[in-house]
């Protein structure tokens, strides 16, 4: 049943728009990638080269096929276009069309695709800058509790609880590593170092809070022990070929935002599969 747009619509077709759909927002998750962290708009002016600022025609702007027809390189200068340009526009694409696949052309397919856009804008520029910026997070927690009435899953109930146990598990974290970090330093410290002031950033806080509003109380903590479990397996190495040290800035974002895109993909699954092993039968 198509929910979204009503009529009759030959096979295949719900997949092809999802496709050219995610392909346009892909387009868009660059420009909010780019310009979000330096407080530029994201709507005006239209997209420009940044080394000569040729405006890029609308045909060098079709989502992945401009990439290569130029070459990866500007029209105007020369100047090299990162590949990170093509493969966020094919990454976007590819996850609308997977959730549609799973729930069709509804509001629950339109709510997790823009769930999955916004952790896709989210993911390189917290590991780039070390930063989740609050016009992504905040905005989606308010989408997702805006949106949570009209869906069966997680419902305006599950929302609420689903972003408050999404902020309350960071927070109870930076707490106890903050009073960790301030024992360790001994009673005559005054302040705090920088590197030992935060055990998790505000911006993961936020972050989670619109995950649990989109997805509920059981897959934003599912979220924080995949996101926990994957950081920890690429930290730790790293640590023991002494890349990393007890004071390197390890951002956290781009692990809860893979984990929540698991959770999006294979939550009930991995929830279903958790409680048939720990439960008796």
């Amino acid at each position: 049943m198509n929910d979204l747009l009503p009529g009759a619509w030959p096979p295949g077709a719900d997949y092809v728009f999802a496709g050219f759909l995610g392909l346009i927002f892909g387009s868009f998750a660059n420009v909010c990638i780019l310009r979000i962290p330096e407080g530029r708009s994201v709507v005006w002016p239209g997209s420009a080269c940044g080394q000569c600022g040729r405006a890029i025609a609308w045909y060098d702007n079709i989502p992945v096929i401009s990439w290569f027809l130029l070459r990866a390189r500007c029209r105007g200068c020369g100047v090299r276009i990162p590949a990170q340009y093509p493969f966020v526009e094919a990454l976007a694409g590819l996850l609308v069309v997977a959730l549609c696949f799973i729930h069709g052309l509804t509001l629950t397919w339109a709510a997790m695709s823009y769930l999955a856009i916004s952790i896709l804008i989210l993911i390189p520029i917290d590991y780039r800058l070390g930063i989740l910026p609050d016009r992504v997070t905040l905005t989606g927690l308010a989408a997702g509790l805006l949106v949570s009435p009209f869906l069966a899953e997680p419902g305006p109930v599950g929302a609420l609880t689903g972003a408050a146990a999404g902020a309350a598990v960071p927070l109870a974290i930076r707490a106890a590593y903050m009073v960790y970090a301030r024992m360790k330093a001994g009673p005559g410290a005054e302040a705090l170092s920088p590197e030992h002031r935060e055990g998790m950033g505000l911006g993961d806080v936020k972050m989670l809070a619109m995950v649990g509003a989109f997805l509920g109380v059981q897959k934003v903590l599912l979220t924080i022990v995949l996101g926990s479990f994957m950081g920890t397996l690429v930290v730790v190495p790293l640590m023991l070929l002494r890349r990393l040290d007890s004071k390197s800035a390890i951002p956290f974002g781009p692990f809860l935002g893979v984990a929540a895109l698991a959770a999006i993909f294979f939550g009930d699954a991995i929830i279903a599969w958790y409680w048939r092993i720990t439960l008796p039968a």
